[in-house]
């Protein structure tokens, strides 16, 4: 993946909208999440969530099982 946008940044970005959704904000949307903390410690976190997607090895595991 060479990070130039097409469709496979869509899928990235909505598997790590799932991820943050399902493993950081107890299940809620970024955009209808109400608890301060949460959102709190994903501002703190996001830069590393994005580079942990970014790892080459993941995101040829995503492409290639989809």
């Amino acid at each position: 993946y060479d990070r130039n946008p097409d469709e496979r940044q869509v899928m990235l970005v909505k598997i790590i909208r799932e991820h943050i959704k399902k493993r950081l904000l107890n299940g809620s949307d970024v955009e209808d999440s109400t608890d301060e903390i949460l959102l709190r410690r994903l501002w703190a976190i996001i830069d590393q969530i994005r580079d942990v997607f970014m790892r080459p090895e993941l995101t040829e595991g995503i492409f290639t099982r989809k």
